[in-house]
């Protein structure tokens, strides 16, 4: 289905043409890094731990972190060649040190922070395709939700000072089980305390403009490669942030807001992604042929929201930064059934256990469908995964 038509690509147009693109654009606004001295003063010097450091918004926000000269930084993930990588590129700045393993793995996490001892950590490490995700129940539950919980818990255990959780807008009335996920992970964060003093932040992130796997890498390679660009639906709408606005938002929760807060970019309205497409297409001075529209894949929702029933949004000191609360009160979460379901690899039982976690989730026929082959292949992911720790 063409969305677009016009001339013929513009090939020479590409030649000269430098990516990523004027964020302005993209986003359909200007630029609004929340960066802050306050940030710089409460990192300085500190020992910082990133999980998930290799990937795209975790490397870039180990880049900020090396430049506000914090004392020390951890890269931990199970990505070997990006830590290489990230390390090469971090240079001699700050001291950095490199930890290779799985948050899934509750003793590697207790370990790691009770061995390095850091002030602050971020923790990004998770799983993110929705559409993949579909098909990988068990996978997204072990890394998203056990992953999460211990790394709270091995925080608390350690005496971290903060920890910060980055989460994303799919977890408000989610119709993916990424999503769904990922809102236990808050509801880990947000629950009653066990006296800890460990401070505990939520930075709830839109669509990153340039991290990977997302719509606007994409749409930029495909441009640069002379392919007609993809879209889901070009009537659906995202929010979206620069790289530059979610890191500064990150960097920010060292200090900003209470243990429970949930932080999150201040913006007016979502946009459309045609016409984010449209941007891409006259800013490479190229016109493809069409835009494909394939449809919402599974779990892909036409429109997201910033905030669910029961929050409000309110200003913080730091301009460009919203605060999130929730008006009810915060139960601990219990996951028996969630671990009992992943032990034995029964993605029936694992996804019950999610509905009950979250009631407002809204699962995609795609996930409730469930056959033997499907239940064996995870259970063989699975076991893979438990041996290769083990090991």
């Amino acid at each position: 289905m063409s969305v677009f038509r016009g001339a013929a690509l513009d090939t020479g147009a590409l030649s000269g043409y430098q990516f990523p693109m004027d964020m302005a654009s993209v986003l359909g606004r200007p630029e609004r890094p929340a960066d802050s001295p306050d940030s710089a003063a409460a990192l300085a010097g500190r020992t910082v731990l990133v999980t998930g450091a290799a990937g795209s918004i975790g490397s870039a926000l180990c880049e900020a972190l090396s430049e506000l000269r914090v004392g020390r930084l951890i890269l931990l993930d199970r990505a070997e060649t990006g830590l290489v990588e990230l390390h090469r590129r971090l240079g001699s700045t700050v001291p950095v040190e490199v930890v290779l393993g799985d948050v899934s793995d509750a003793e590697f996490v207790r370990r790691s922070l009770t061995d390095h001892r850091p002030d602050v950590v971020y923790h990004g490490a998770a799983l993110k395709h929705v559409v993949l995700l579909e098909d990988h129940p068990l996978a997204a539950a072990e890394t998203n939700v056990l992953g999460a919980w211990n790394v709270l818990h091995g925080c608390e255990e350690a005496g971290v000072d903060d920890v910060v959780l980055l989460s994303t807008d799919k977890v408000v009335k989610p119709s993916s089980f990424m999503g769904a996920t990922k809102n236990v992970a808050e509801r880990i964060w947000r629950s009653p305390g066990s006296g800890s003093t460990t401070r505990r932040i939520i930075v709830r992130l839109v669509n990153v403009a340039g991290s990977g796997g997302s719509l606007i890498p994409r749409l930029e390679r495909q441009a640069a490669q002379r392919e007609p660009l993809t879209l889901s639906d070009a009537d659906a709408t995202r929010w979206f942030v620069s790289e530059r606005e979610a890191v500064a938002i990150l960097t920010a929760a060292s200090w900003l807001g209470d243990s429970g807060d949930v932080l999150m970019p201040s913006l007016a309205s979502p946009r459309r992604v045609g016409d984010v497409a449209g941007a891409i297409i006259r800013l490479t001075g190229a016109c493809p042929d069409r835009i494909t529209v394939t449809g919402l894949g599974p779990g892909e929702k036409l429109h997201e929201s910033l905030w669910g029933a029961g929050e409000v949004s309110e200003a913080t000191d730091l301009a460009g930064v919203s605060r999130i609360r929730s008006q009810g009160s915060e139960a601990e979460v219990d996951l028996t059934e969630l671990r009992l379901a992943l032990r034995r690899a029964d993605r029936a039982a694992l996804i019950a256990s999610i509905r009950r976690l979250v009631p407002e989730y809204n699962p995609s026929e795609r996930i409730t469908r469930v056959s033997p082959a499907d239940e064996e292949d995870d259970r063989g992911s699975t076991h893979r995964r438990h041996h290769h720790v083990a090991s």
